[in-house]
């Protein structure tokens, strides 16, 4: 894929469905919207951009090895998305002023958000049964949340992610 066209005008990438395949997606675009995809049971990446200034929202990865990936990544926003039950949720290289904020993270087994400072990270929920997390804190490199130099904010509530997960399977059974 590519970024935007010759006119300047922003590409979209939505909609699109990459399940059981080595990696879901994988996008060199920059200037362009990426949302309400879904990449879930890939052997490696869900999503993986290699891009600036996207508008990364609303996608769904999960059961991959690494549910995103930003490579060389920088001034995009990502809100809104959810990787749940890969090794890593988020996985940043060489990315850097990008803004990650209401995410949902759970039962990664690896960490919610691994990568790179200089990243401003906040409002995001990351939640492991096996590892409870209510903390509010500043570096957390142990559990490969974010290393040192990126502005965090996040704060966990077990009763917010037990009423969400609750809601979810309410909504399915039905």
């Amino acid at each position: 894929f590519g970024g935007a066209d010759t006119d300047g005008d922003l590409l979209a990438t939505t909609n699109n469905i990459a399940n059981d395949c080595v990696s879901g997606m994988v996008l060199e675009i920059g200037n362009s919207v990426i949302s309400h995809n879904t990449m879930s049971n890939n052997l490696e990446i869900g999503l993986y951009i290699n891009g600036y200034a996207n508008n990364i929202s609303y996608n769904i990865a999960n059961y991959n090895e690494e549910g995103f990936r930003l490579e060389g990544s920088n001034y995009n926003n990502f809100y809104e998305n959810e990787a749940n039950y890969n090794s890593h949720g988020l996985f940043l290289t060489n990315s850097y002023n990008n803004t990650i904020t209401r995410n949902t993270f759970l039962e990664n087994t690896f960490g919610c958000i691994y990568g790179e400072e200089g990243n401003n990270v906040y409002d995001n929920i990351c939640f492991s049964y096996t590892d409870l997390f209510f903390t509010r804190i500043s570096v957390w490199m142990f559990f490969g949340l974010v290393t040192a130099g990126s502005t965090i904010g996040l704060i966990i509530s077990i009763i917010k992610v037990i009423k969400k997960r609750k809601r979810k399977l309410k909504l399915e059974r039905t």
